[in-house]
């Protein structure tokens, strides 16, 4: 039989990989950032400051191990 004249396969008929989506946990970014707020105080003697300060910890995802997509199991 010649490739013209074999018919298109089906979708029943093709390999099928496992459905992927989107993870949930860190919305396809594949890293979770954690906001640290703290007040520091400078010059603790006779003229104390305050002052906020604001950090962020970056980290792989843990459900998607930073891929970003999650295997679906059916």
């Amino acid at each position: 039989m010649s490739m013209a004249t074999m018919p298109y396969p089906t979708w029943q008929e093709r390999w099928v990989r496992p459905a992927a989506q989107v993870c949930p946990e860190c919305r396809g970014k594949g890293y979770n950032t954690i906001e640290i707020r703290e007040e520091v105080t400078l010059y603790e003697g006779d003229y104390p400051v305050t002052v906020p300060v604001v950090c962020y910890k970056t980290r792989p995802c843990w459900r998607c191990k930073g891929k970003g997509m999650v295997r679906e199991d059916r």
